[in-house]
């Protein structure tokens, strides 16, 4: 069973900090609230920078991140990324220490084994197999660098071009893969003692087509035919080939979006979505919306008394009942227009498409990216406060 990489949530860490005894690393006293919730923000964007890295397959960057949130605060998950990085780099024997550290501390700090226990288990006999002292060199050269090794299957990447690495004698398959190129995969055999040396001039593929992405929200994952690309805002074309390919874009809290679109060989196609969140928190539009509607039937309600008490008590040609009169076309107008706008604030309200303003994308990054600006979008901020994407703020 292939593992991935554990997301840990801000909530996850506060857990861990205030009710796990034993989690706060050596020098770090956690005696103050305030000290205790700086370090959580501290440890959640250590954690997310690494996160991104290592989705962006900087997984010697991402370990860096990974191994400072390590130093401010113990969680079993940060070993296990930390391992999931190492075995990327296939640095086998620091990928096995964290994941052994991982299954102790789980154990320590919860008091029952990992849920994953088995399969943490079966890719540590791998990896101290890989471990084990090797006996024949092989590299992989390709023109141009920086393509994909994967050994046996696609289920792990070894590295990237140029690559070395140390194996047992026997039968390997070499798959090699570099966006916009076509794959590479070859049998070789490998003979104690008698290191080899691969060297493949990658063809360019021709039936590749490019996907760009603007999207409205920041932190949103982009998948491509299942396969995650990266966080928006993504600036650059992704090269697909040519044909029908599913996108989906997702987010938590947000909605997901998910369609078809058609790439065409040697074109780029623009895929410019806006999410908006599941629940958006109630705005001023509603509460004064309400008001107005409110304020609006007492108006109506004030008319039709005064035109009650005008017809009950003075004749048509009296002064006092025109007067009567005017208070109630007054009532009434204004009565009238109250509700007209507060029942136009009520479905503002219910109809917008609402985006947290720490999320919003700003227009000229979604420029940079290459897209035209994006449409008028309501946004809101935790305060309960309204933006128009861009441009405007009210």
């Amino acid at each position: 069973m292939a593992l991935v990489l554990r997301s840990t949530a801000f909530w996850v860490l506060a857990c861990w900090l205030f009710l796990t005894p034993g989690h706060v690393a050596a020098g770090t006293t956690g005696s103050q609230s305030e000290e205790e919730a700086d370090l959580i923000l501290r440890v959640q964007a250590l954690y997310d920078r690494g996160s991104r890295l290592y989705a962006e397959r900087a997984y010697a960057e991402a370990v860096i991140f990974f191994e400072q949130a390590l130093e401010l605060i113990q969680v079993p998950d940060i070993h296990y990324n930390i391992a999931r990085s190492y075995e990327r780099l296939a640095q086998y024997g620091r990928a096995i220490e964290h994941f052994e550290a991982y299954l102790a501390l789980h154990m320590e700090q919860e008091g029952r084994a990992a849920p994953d226990l088995a399969d943490v288990e079966q890719v540590l006999r791998d990896l101290r197999r890989r471990a084990a002292p090797p006996e024949v060199k092989l590299s992989v050269v390709t023109e141009p660098p920086g393509a994909d090794v994967y050994l046996d299957s696609r289920d792990t990447v070894r590295g990237q071009t140029p690559f070395e690495i140390e194996l047992e004698h026997g039968v390997y398959t070499v798959i090699l893969e570099a966006e916009e190129y076509e794959p590479v995969e070859r049998q070789i055999e490998l003979r104690r003692g008698e290191p080899q040396s691969l060297t493949f001039r990658l063809r360019r593929r021709t039936d590749l087509g490019r996907l760009l992405f603007d999207i409205n929200v920041r932190g949103a994952r982009i998948y491509v035919q299942g396969q995650v690309k990266g966080l928006t805002p993504y600036p650059e074309e992704i090269p697909v080939p040519a044909g029908r390919r599913q996108v989906t874009i997702e987010k938590d809290r947000y909605t997901t979006l998910s369609r078809v679109v058609e790439v065409t060989a040697g074109e780029t196609k623009v895929v410019r979505e806006n999410l908006h969140l599941d629940s958006p928190p109630y705005s001023w539009r509603g509460y004064l919306g309400w008001t107005f509607v409110g304020f609006g039937l007492a108006g109506i309600g004030g008319g039709v008394t005064i035109k009650l008490v005008g017809d009950g008590r003075y004749f048509r040609d009296e002064s006092a009942f025109k007067d009567l009169q005017l208070y109630q076309n007054l009532s009434f107008g204004l009565g009238g227009a109250l509700m007209g706008l507060g029942t136009a604030l009520v479905i503002w309200e219910y109809a917008r498409d609402a985006v947290d303003s720490d999320d919003l994308v700003p227009r000229s990054e979604r420029i940079r990216a290459g897209s035209e600006p994006p449409p008028v979008a309501v946004h809101v901020t935790p305060g309960g406060g309204v933006g128009l994407s861009g441009q405007f703020l009210f």
